[in-house]
């Protein structure tokens, strides 16, 4: 699904190829730079800028973790951000929640 596809130009550009999880790959393939950014307290952060089809693209990677935290579209005076909350799983996985529940039949309607 990608991150900035404000109609159906953008969908099919360039622009269209940047999706969801895969922020870091898409910067990567397309030469962004590593620019500075603010130090941030709480953890290391590296910063990169991409131009892409007249629009600036910039993403900010928490470096522990090699996760975005933000990415930008910056097109003339209008910026549009997406910011990431990143959380860490602290109960355990149990599939039993997403089984099918016992006692429930499902047919396929013709």
């Amino acid at each position: 699904m990608p991150d900035f596809a404000f109609n159906m130009a953008m969908a099919k550009g360039k622009i269209g190829e940047l999706e969801f999880g895969r922020e870091l790959d898409f910067f990567q393939k397309n030469g962004a730079k590593q620019v500075d950014g603010p130090q941030l307290e709480s953890f290391k952060a590296n910063y990169y800028e991409l131009t892409v089809e007249g629009l600036v693209l910039k993403l900010v990677e928490r470096v522990d973790i090699h996760a975005p935290i933000l990415v930008g579209l910056v097109d003339g005076e209008k910026v549009t951000q997406v910011r990431y909350l990143l959380w860490e799983n602290q109960v355990p996985f149990k599939v039993e929640l997403f089984a099918k529940p016992t006692g429930v039949k499902i047919e396929e309607v013709k």
